[in-house]
């Protein structure tokens, strides 16, 4: 049965992609490891439209909040006598509600199972249920399913899976846990070495300094290669050597999940993280010329009406490059659901409106509808076109005119993601 095709296909979220647009790494990890002996098409709705072509079988990658979306895609298929299998996190914390939608799921890392899936799907023999187990040895990604010019982030490199910090909210702690395991760096090394030095790089990682030494030698062999990247961090990078060792081996922004100013509610997620640190751990940062990309959320137990003033002054007198500002979003799977669930505060379960702006769940000390109104409120003021202009061209003189403007430009996008969140959750 040589020469079949398989279809994989990562859902669109309500009208598309917002944001800062890169390839769709679930399914291309298992166009990856696909056996060559198949044809494998890949498709990212995000980008390109669900034609329906007929297929052999069909795997989709599901995230809660593209989980209606993917049922849909999935129901049509199986009226077209396709098999269909439903993976990803979603998949992985609602098996049984996935399974009305589909001939199989993937409970787990999809990729360390699927060519038993594949197995069985020759034989005849496609099982209700797989389940995943958790690997380090994963695959290099081909990007070459996917045409690259479609993408802002071209350049992405996953090195490790898994997150020791164990936030509450957090669903890849849930669906990876929190032992990091690790891609040799040799391997590492050679797929950047494959790819467009030119561009800038995106280390995909949940925490790319989770574990320090595995950091601190990939990135001395990053040195040499002269690149330009981006990653994910927690803030105690400010205080380890890692910070000068990562600014010598091209990291030029860090995307750090600050969640809050609140200690309480720190303590209440498990950041691990000390409010009278950030002030000065941001300066150690900035001073390096490293960009700061800070993740706040907006509705935990601790936040009151004065919540929002409160981080938007931070984020000014901070000089904070870029921010989300976001509600708390629960997902299925995680200790914070779960803990809503209980306490009967999940407002509802229509997983469309799990993403952006929507409030589904109800606060302790504010109205869904005020906390909803507040984070508007905050995301117009910080991306002012005066804060804008204050932000990006305070670094002339400091920086070249070339960074001053891409800065300006990434703030821009920044405002424009913020109204898209606005208007998709009205």
């Amino acid at each position: 049965m040589a020469g079949k095709e398989i279809t994989l296909i990562l859902p669109k979220y309500n009208k598309g992609m917002y944001g800062f647009p890169a390839p769709p790494m679930p399914v291309l990890y298992l166009a990856s490891v696909t056996p060559k002996q198949y044809k494998v098409k890949v498709i990212d709705e995000r980008v390109e439209e669900v034609r329906y072509n007929k297929t052999d079988m069909v795997g989709i990658s599901v995230k809660t909040c593209t989980a209606k979306r993917a049922y849909e895609i999935a129901s049509n298929y199986r009226k077209m006598g396709i098999k269909v299998v439903l993976g990803g996190v979603h998949v992985s914390a609602l098996p049984d509600e996935a399974l009305k939608h589909a001939d199989s799921v993937v409970i787990g890392e999809a990729d360390s199972v699927w060519e038993t899936v594949l197995e069985d799907f020759e034989k005849g023999r496609l099982k209700r249920k797989y389940v995943g187990q958790r690997i380090s040895n994963f695959a290099s990604v081909d990007f070459s399913y996917v045409n690259l010019k479609k993408y802002l982030i071209k350049n992405v490199v996953q090195t490790s899976r898994g997150c020791p910090m164990g936030c509450e909210f957090c669903t890849p702690s849930s669906f990876n846990g929190k032992k990091i395991r690790h891609r040799q760096v040799d391997e590492v090394i050679a797929e950047i070495r494959s790819m467009n030095p030119k561009e800038i790089f995106y280390f995909s990682d949940d925490n790319l300094i989770g574990d320090k030494e595995y950091a601190q030698e990939l990135f001395q062999r990053l040195i040499p290669l002269n690149i330009k990247w981006a990653c994910q961090a927690n803030i105690n990078i400010a205080e380890s050597s890692l910070l000068d060792l990562a600014y010598k081996a091209g990291c030029r922004l860090l995307w750090i999940g600050f969640e809050s100013i609140d200690q309480g509610n720190l303590d209440d997620l498990n950041k691990g993280y000390i409010i009278k640190d950030y002030s000065q751990s941001i300066r150690k940062i900035r001073c390096k010329g490293i960009v700061i990309l800070g993740s706040f959320v907006f509705g935990l137990d601790h936040d009151t009406k004065e919540a929002f003033s409160l981080t938007y002054n931070f984020c000014l007198r901070n000089k904070i490059d870029f921010a989300n500002f976001l509600p708390l979003m629960p997902r299925p799977g995680t200790p914070l659901f779960d803990k809503l669930e209980k306490e009967k505060r999940i407002l509802h379960k229509d997983w469309s409106k799990f993403e952006g702006l929507n409030i589904v769940y109800q606060p302790k000390n504010i109205s869904a509808k005020e906390l909803r109104k507040n984070i508007i409120k905050i995301n117009r003021q910080f991306y002012s076109y005066p804060n804008i202009f204050k932000r990006t061209f305070g670094y002339l003189g400091k920086h070249s005119f070339k960074s001053v403007l891409l800065l300006f430009i990434m703030n821009v996008g920044y405002k424009r993601n913020a109204y898209y969140r606005e208007r998709l959750s009205r």
